[in-house]
C-alpha cells in the first residue's frame, strides 16, 4: 500500500469515526427525546385516568343529587295533591252540609206549619 494509499484510508477512518461520533449523539439525543415522550405519556395517561375517574365522581353525585330532588318534588307534590284532594273533599262536605242544613230548616218551618194547624185544629173543634 502505498502512502497516498494509507493516508486516504486513514483520512476516511477519521470522517468515518467522526461521522460515528455524530450518529451516536444523535442517537443518544434520540433516546432522550423517547424518553421523555414516554414520561410524557405516562403522564398524560396518569391525568386522564384521573380525570375520568372525577367525571364519573361528578356524574355520580349528580345523579344522587337529581333523584333526591327528585324525591323532593315527588314529596311536595304528593303534599299538594292532598290538600288539593282534602280541599274538594271539605267543599263537597261544606256543600253536603248546606243541604242539610236547608232541609233541617225547611223540616223545621213544616213541623212549625203542623204545630200551628193542629193547634188550630184543636181549637177548632173545642169550640
Amino acid at each position: 500500500m502505498s502512502v497516498y494509499e494509507y493516508e486516504s484510508v486513514k483520512s476516511e477512518l477519521h470522517i468515518t469515526r467522526k461521522q460515528m461520533v455524530t450518529i451516536q449523539s444523535k442517537l443518544a439525543i434520540l433516546e432522550s427525546d423517547n424518553q421523555q415522550l414516554q414520561t410524557t405519556l405516562a403522564n398524560m395517561t396518569a391525568s386522564v385516568s384521573w380525570a375520568h375517574r372525577q367525571s364519573e365522581i361528578t356524574y355520580n353525585a349528580t345523579i344522587d343529587l337529581v333523584e333526591e330532588k327528585l324525591q323532593d318534588i315527588r314529596r311536595r307534590f304528593n303534599y299538594i295533591q292532598g290538600t288539593i284532594d282534602d280541599s274538594l273533599l271539605f267543599t263537597n262536605k261544606t256543600h253536603f252540609m248546606e243541604e242539610v242544613n236547608v232541609l233541617k230548616r225547611a223540616k223545621a218551618d213544616l213541623e212549625a206549619k203542623v204545630s200551628r194547624l193542629q193547634a188550630k185544629l184543636a181549637q177548632n173543634s173545642h169550640s
